[in-house]
């Protein structure tokens, strides 16, 4: 009985430092509770009145705290000094705004341009006056200056907005297809510069298989009257391809043959050949990745037929030659919508009496319908108005 007394006398202080201690955390706990409960209604608080406080009346604190980003101030000092080089400056040296930025590689391929299209002006002056106005020179300097006048415009903006922004513009991605099988079907309204209110109407249809590395085209247009008909071939190849599916050179070949049956009627075959180049900006100024343009050049020539003093047959009359030129450019105004704009510098369509040396501005729009239906419309104004528009059936990416 003693011993069991001993016990329970030892005992009794270990029961009662344990119901202390127990009471001491439990108090702790709500503490704990109350504090993490106060801070998290602080914050709220704090949000709360950022969002209630207008943001001309926020600090860059508050705004920062409001999820505001905002960008180096440095850097954006710096693009601006560079876009003010690049718009003043830039216009004796192109490329002198990213090369204030450290992007030599930019700058450099924006000054070779620059050279580029000097040569190419100063040549369609100078041969020209140089061998006293021979055909051949009359032939290349128009092109020829149309080409360095391009470039040089186009290596100036490409300077002054590759200085603007170090960040994505926000162009959706270029959807204008290089490659696959398409079938096209169009209506074309050509109205003939200098004959009064006469018409040609013209159906289309054409196909084009696409490997990558080379193409193959056919085409046809036919006269809703029937008086005219044109066939065409085009086979041309990819001898080099860059990064991206709108960076690489091409060469094609193009041969037509039209028969004209209204009023001085004529057959004329035709050919030509071109040399281009695509080429994708963005490998130039990052802003612009999903932009393309690119030119090409050649020589066509003509040989015309037309009927002989009886009426009944065709006989050689005439050839001509010419050269063909092109610029454009195209980029995704939406996710589905593809513009082209390009300047052509080519031989009349479909009368001798045309001018030689037409130069043809179009702009054409590409709506991808479904992931193979694309819904085609454009418009052309040189030698008359043309307005275009049909389908296009594209297999392949």
């Amino acid at each position: 009985m003693a011993v069991c007394l001993g016990v329970l006398a030892s005992a009794q202080p270990a029961v009662a430092q344990q119901a202390e201690f127990d009471e001491e955390e439990l108090f702790e706990k709500p503490e704990a509770e109350e504090e993490a409960s106060s801070r998290e209604q602080a914050g709220q608080r704090q949000v709360r009145r950022l969002e209630e406080k207008p943001l001309q009346q926020m600090s860059v604190d508050d705004a920062r705290a409001a999820g505001f980003v905002f960008g180096d101030p440095a850097e954006e000092s710096s693009r601006t000094s560079a876009t003010f080089l690049a718009a003043t400056a830039g216009l004796l040296a192109h490329g002198v705004g990213h090369f204030y930025l450290d992007e030599t590689n930019t700058a450099g391929m924006l000054l070779a341009a620059e050279g580029a299209s000097i040569v190419l002006m100063a040549s369609a002056v100078l041969w020209p006056w140089l061998s006293d106005g021979s055909t051949a020179s009359k032939m290349y300097a128009r092109p020829a200056l149309y080409a360095g006048v391009g470039l040089f415009g186009l290596s100036y903006l490409l300077d002054v907005v590759g200085t603007m922004q170090s960040a994505d513009i926000g162009l959706p991605a270029n959807t204008r297809q290089t490659r696959g099988f398409s079938i096209e079907a169009t209506y074309r309204h050509l109205s003939l510069e200098g004959f009064g209110d006469q018409t040609l109407q013209l159906l289309t249809a054409g196909s084009t298989a696409d490997l990558g590395w080379g193409y193959v085209g056919a085409r046809t247009d036919q006269d809703v009257y029937l008086d005219t008909s044109v066939y065409g071939l085009t086979l041309g190849g990819r001898p080099w391809r860059g990064p991206g599916r709108h960076t690489f050179a091409f060469v094609e070949v193009d041969g037509e043959w039209l028969s004209f049956g209204g009023i001085g009627r004529f057959r004329r075959l035709g050919g030509q050949a071109r040399v281009g180049v695509s080429f994708g900006l963005g490998n130039w100024i990052s802003q612009l990745r999903h932009v393309a343009v690119g030119t090409a050049i050649g020589y066509g020539h003509h040989w015309y037929r037309f009927p002989t003093a009886q009426g009944t047959d065709m006989s050689f009359a005439t050839s001509a030659g010419y050269v063909p030129f092109e610029m454009f450019m195209h980029l995704n105004l939406t996710e589905r919508l593809n513009a082209k704009a390009a300047y052509e510098h080519r031989e009349g369509d479909f009368l001798q009496t045309n001018p030689a040396g037409l130069a043809v501005a179009s702009v054409e729009f590409l709506y991808q319908s479904t992931d193979l239906l694309q819904l085609v419309v454009r418009g052309e104004v040189g030698g008359g108005l043309g307005l275009v528009g049909g389908l296009r059936v594209s297999f392949g990416n």
